[in-house]
């Protein structure tokens, strides 16, 4: 429900300071900076000189956690990383909640989103454009994809990361219809959340 109230009022793809007002809401719900999910995943820069070198850090640390074929998928290799690195954010933001007005720090967001996509990208999967870019509103799909990512890894901090990625593997598709537009994103999201549900049920989790 936040992911979709939050791109409701996107009215379209976010810009990098929206998406990481998001990610640091779930990270708040989800127990802040004392929460297993900072070792699991984040690594809060201390200087904005270290943040673009903990994005990456973070984008591979999601990215290891992907199930084997979804580390072949473009979107997932795309969401997958912004989802490590919007873990960075979001932890150095509950930690100091003015850096996010600290333009010059938050600008590089984006682009060390990108490089760590493609860095990982000649070992992960073949460059490709995400599946429904070109047709809807760019960047959008992948807004509310690593969105729901991050909220999944989330929700499974403390697993073993073996049952962490075994069930991302049973709830995650690479062939589901792709975000385009903001009416799509209630529709994808409550997809998503039936799918993490019963995949949560199959590994045995409460």
């Amino acid at each position: 429900e936040r992911i979709a109230r939050h791109a409701e009022s996107w009215g379209g793809a976010p810009d990098e300071a929206r998406r990481a007002e998001l990610a640091r809401e779930l990270a708040a719900a989800h127990g802040g900076t004392g929460s297993r999910w900072t070792r699991l995943l984040a690594a809060a820069p201390s200087t904005p000189a270290e943040l673009p070198a903990a994005l990456r850090g973070g984008a591979e640390r999601a990215l290891d956690l992907l199930p084997p074929r979804l580390r072949t998928s473009p979107r997932w290799l795309a969401a997958g990383a912004a989802a490590g690195a919007l873990g960075c954010v979001a932890a150095t933001l509950l930690v100091t909640p003015a850096a996010l007005a600290a333009l010059p720090t938050w600008s590089v967001l984006g682009a060390a989103t990108t490089a760590a996509v493609r860095a990982f990208a000649p070992r992960r999967a073949p460059a490709a454009e995400a599946p429904g870019e070109a047709d809807g509103v760019p960047g959008l799909d992948d807004a509310v994809r690593s969105a729901a990512l991050f909220a999944m890894l989330l929700d499974l901090q403390g697993e073993p990361e073996t049952t962490i990625t075994r069930v991302l593997d049973r709830a995650l598709e690479d062939d589901d219809a792709p975000v385009r537009a903001p009416a799509d994103v209630r529709p994808w999201l409550d997809a998503q959340r039936r799918r993490f549900a019963a995949a949560r049920a199959e590994a045995g989790l409460a």
